[in-house]
């Protein structure tokens, strides 16, 4: 995602920088207002042919850089590219700077490190596209129209539908379950008579397609909170029957689960609390629980700071969940801890906003989305 867009004696501009916030941003103006000259600057920092007519008049160069914070879905393959070129690629954000001098000696910079024309290229279309008529960056570029990978899930499951159709059928799993896979590749082979091939085929690609599709999501939010310390977990909404494989397949994208159902946690919500029991009950209750089955963890949900601070200091508590709360509050809130609780966000979580919950210290973010 472009974040900061800086020009210097480029055509008519002196000297401009532009900040641009996550979601939709909108340049407008009259023809002629100048929308085209940050889109061609823009090109000239993805890879494009510059010339040195687009020096301001009076100037010797003219220097075009812009941030880039780099996509969870492109990290892997933008770090690929810094490091095979010998570029620093322990970052969450690239820096390009492109100088481009009279005498027509241009320069090329990413992260403050020297590079060239042809780096830049490289990494164009996996920090934006350029839409203008009839073209696009990654469209035209053949490795990056194929290299859309996924996390891989559900090859036992659909393997089993293999052999509860045909038992005879020889299924060879080539992709192991949290495994990247590219855009065509195989993931499971089958040797077996064609009639019960094609009888079990749907069904199998159905589970594939369904739990893959889990395990992608997850390891996107897994990249986007950016932080290996956070554990991003699922929840107990999941598909009538299916809860045991979609939550394997949020393991295999890199998550860990929540409990499975009410029976391997205990977790107390705010109305509990409040419609059948008050703080003093609370208190004891947790004790007997704690006494009848100490290996059981105990959750409570607290939304608001006042019921951490009542919380933290309660003996036999392992999490607190903080629902719906701020960025802010959940710094607070994580400030409080005592004896070595965890605390646990939830509520609305995007891919958007999760590595600003990632950042304020919390030890679990659950993300229902995920199944």
């Amino acid at each position: 995602m472009l974040v900061e867009l800086r020009l210097e004696n480029y055509a008519v501009i002196e000297n401009l920088a532009v900040a641009f916030a996550s979601g939709l941003n909108l340049l407008t103006g009259e023809t002629g207002a100048g929308k085209s000259v940050l889109i061609d600057a823009l090109s000239l920092l993805l890879g494009e042919k510059a010339s040195t007519d687009v020096i301001r008049s009076s100037a010797d160069r003219a220097i075009i850089s812009a941030v880039f914070e780099i996509e969870s879905g492109a990290a892997k393959t933008v770090a690929r590219i810094l490091e095979d070129n010998g570029l620093d690629s322990e970052c969450d954000s690239v820096i390009l700077r492109r100088e481009i001098a009279l005498g027509g000696k241009g320069r090329v910079f990413i992260n403050n490190q020297p590079a060239t024309v042809a780096v830049l290229k490289q990494l164009g279309p996996y920090l934006a596209t350029v839409h203008a008529q009839n073209e696009t960056l990654a469209a035209f570029d053949g490795p990056a129209r194929l290299a859309l990978l996924d996390a891989f899930a559900g090859s036992q499951t659909a393997a089993e539908v293999f052999r509860r159709v045909d038992p005879s059928i020889h299924t060879d799993i080539v992709r192991i379950d949290g495994a990247e896979v590219n855009s065509g590749e195989p993931v499971i082979e089958l040797r077996g008579l064609a009639r019960s091939i094609l009888t079990a085929e749907r069904t199998a690609l159905n589970f594939l397609q369904h739990l893959s599709g889990i395990a992608t999501l997850t390891a996107q939010f897994v990249a986007a909170a950016a932080n290996a310390r956070v554990k991003i977990l699922d929840t107990r909404k999941t598909t009538p029957g299916l809860r045991q494989l979609e939550k394997a397949a949020v393991v295999a994208g890199g998550g860990a689960n929540h409990r499975f159902g009410l029976y391997d946690m205990v977790l107390v919500k705010d109305n509990h609390i409040a419609s059948s029991y008050g703080f003093t009950e609370l208190v004891n209750r947790i004790r007997r629980i704690r006494k009848a089955r100490p290996q059981l963890r105990i959750e409570l949900e607290a939304d608001s700071l006042e019921q951490v601070r009542n919380f933290v200091g309660l003996e036999g508590v392992d999490v607190i969940l903080l629902d719906n709360m701020t960025p802010a509050q959940m710094r607070e809130a994580v400030a409080l801890r005592k004896n070595q609780i965890k605390f646990e966000a939830s509520g609305g979580v995007t891919l958007e906003d999760i590595r600003r919950i990632a950042a304020t210290g919390v030890d679990y973010i659950s993300v229902g989305a995920l199944t």
